[in-house]
């Protein structure tokens, strides 16, 4: 039996000159400088005005509540009362903080609960904290809001 010789086959294909590779620099500067392109075009680009959109958050408290709890919406003050209470919020597009306190330690029995309702959904409860579960209790919270 005759031994067949194998040859390699020319490739045929012209070979793409290969392109210099880029330094980390090199290649983060040409992301900021794609990303800086899409900002300027979204920022020309005519956008609908959206409604704005509204956030009312409810407080409801026990008729034996002796220290005013506090609700602040992006460190502004929205609600520091002793008794139920509910305030009305128009959000601005980004992100948002919402944050509450209440000081039950000087009360014997007490109960609170916060909700909020955006643009008329179903309300959510954030907080709903009672005596028997946790009595002499100073409670805080809060939550980010993302509006776009």
């Amino acid at each position: 039996m005759a031994a067949v010789k194998r040859t390699k086959k020319a490739n045929t294909k012209a070979a793409a000159p290969k392109a210099p590779r880029r330094t980390k620099m090199q290649a983060q500067e040409a992301l900021g400088a794609a990303l800086a392109r899409v900002v300027r075009a979204r920022a020309m680009a005519p956008m609908a005005a959206a409604p704005p959109t509204r956030m009312v958050v409810t407080v409801e408290v026990d008729g034996s509540h002796l220290i005013p709890y506090s609700v602040r919406w992006d460190g502004d003050r929205v609600l520091d009362q002793l008794q139920s209470d509910q305030a009305a919020i128009m959000m601005s597009p980004g992100r948002h903080l919402l944050t509450w306190s209440f000081n039950h330690t000087i009360e014997a029995t007490w109960r609170h609960k916060l909700t909020v309702q955006i643009d008329g959904q179903a309300p959510r409860v954030l907080a709903d904290k009672n005596s028997t579960a946790n009595p002499k209790d100073a409670v805080s919270g809060g939550t980010e809001i993302f509006v776009a």
